[in-house]
């Protein structure tokens, strides 16, 4: 299975440690940018004869949660304009393949769901941290998002980068830079606009 880590070049050094370096960078889940990010609901059931109520919960809620959790976002595909206008900075940038068969345990998909998930019927039955954040609103399905979870603010991947392709947009300038500073053995390739498809193909 190979993902894909688009990445800007605007700060050319941040690509220059994925591929130099061969390690993913994990933020903090808080720095990510959908507001909704964590966030579940529970549905109480209260003695008596009174409603079930819903219970809106963050995943901070959840005795099981560690404030060090980090997070690195990749996609399963190369091909939606929007993850590239998103965050390859309007096709200037690069996506960064990575080889992860063998490596699957590493990573989670996101599953998505017409609004927040739904976990249990008290907080100390809900979810772990990993399934709350394994679920987003269908607003974000085009990602196709699978996510490395864990402690650690890097996640090596010596070896497995495979390809970088370039933006329909990028420049010379930068393709120059990566093509005399990336090993022989990673694939530099250019990408096209299939217009009648609307999607991004790869050039090969």
């Amino acid at each position: 299975m190979k993902l894909y880590k688009f990445r800007s070049l605007d700060n050319l050094e941040f690509v220059l440690d994925i591929l130099l370096n061969q390690r993913l960078y994990c933020s903090s889940y808080d720095s990510l940018n959908d507001p909704l990010e964590g966030l579940f609901y529970t549905i109480i059931s209260p003695r008596g004869n009174q409603k079930r109520v819903r219970q809106y919960k963050s995943i901070d809620d959840l005795p099981t949660f560690n404030s060090d959790l980090k997070i690195c976002s990749l996609s399963k595909s190369l091909e939606d304009i929007r993850m590239w206008s998103h965050y390859a900075n309007g096709h200037t940038g690069v996506a960064i393949e990575i080889e992860f068969s063998d490596y699957e345990a590493d990573v989670t998909e996101v599953n998505y769901d017409s609004g927040l998930k739904k976990h249990g019927t008290t907080i100390l039955a809900g979810a772990t941290p990993n399934e709350v954040l394994s679920y987003k609103t269908e607003h974000w399905r085009y990602e196709n998002e699978y996510r490395i979870i864990g402690q650690d603010e890097y996640y090596p991947i010596k070896g497995r980068v495979t390809a970088v392709y370039f933006g329909v947009r990028a420049s010379d300038f930068h393709k120059d830079i990566l093509k005399k500073s990336v090993s022989n053995n990673i694939s530099l390739l250019e990408t096209r606009l299939d217009r009648k498809n609307i999607v991004v193909r790869a050039v090969k």
